[in-house]
């Protein structure tokens, strides 16, 4: 029974040398204050662009099936902030609220084709969106980017071609990166 109680003994003071030895650097840092100022410094704010919203007509065929379809939306897009050193847009079609067109939805995914970034459209100098498909699983396994074969072998769809207007003209405050 004796040596029992010293196993627990020796075993509970080991235990509480880890504890202490792997809370050590953060107690450190508490105390220093570092912990303190990297957390209480405020983000950088910058002031909006000149334009924060605007709509553009967007139009996508593809083919599911076989069949040759057109779809015709508007692309809203919302000035959100400014984050992580980049402008935070929100962009949806108008008509549904997704991201881009729904090619394909049934019980498990949904198919939708992405238009590009928000930002190229809202002046920002971004790069040419790409037209490029999603697919979001709806059982939470995860989403990704489908590439064109792919996303005919799945689900049976080619994108063909769209359309889309020039990007607006827009003023970002100077000394914020785009």
């Amino acid at each position: 029974m004796k040596k029992k109680s010293v196993f627990v003994r020796i075993a509970t003071i080991l235990i509480y040398l880890y504890c202490g030895y792997m809370a050590l650097p953060w107690v450190l840092l508490a105390i220093s204050g570092v912990v303190e100022k990297v957390t209480s410094e405020p983000a950088p704010v910058a002031p909006p662009p000149e334009i924060t919203y605007g709509e553009f007509p967007v139009e996508l065929v593809y083919e599911i099936d076989g069949e040759t379809v057109t779809v015709s939306d508007i692309y809203v897009c919302e000035y959100e902030g400014y984050r992580h050193r980049r402008h935070d847009w929100n962009a949806y079609m108008k008509s549904t609220g997704e991201p881009g067109f729904v090619l394909h939805k049934d019980l498990f995914t949904k198919v939708y084709c992405r238009i590009g970034y928000a930002g190229y459209y809202m002046g920002e100098d971004v790069g040419e969106p790409e037209m490029e498909a999603v697919v979001i699983y709806k059982d939470f396994s995860g989403s990704g980017v489908l590439f064109p074969a792919e996303l005919y072998e799945k689900h049976k769809i080619k994108l063909i071609s769209w359309t889309m207007p020039e990007p607006i003209e827009n003023h970002f405050p100077e000394g914020y990166t785009q």
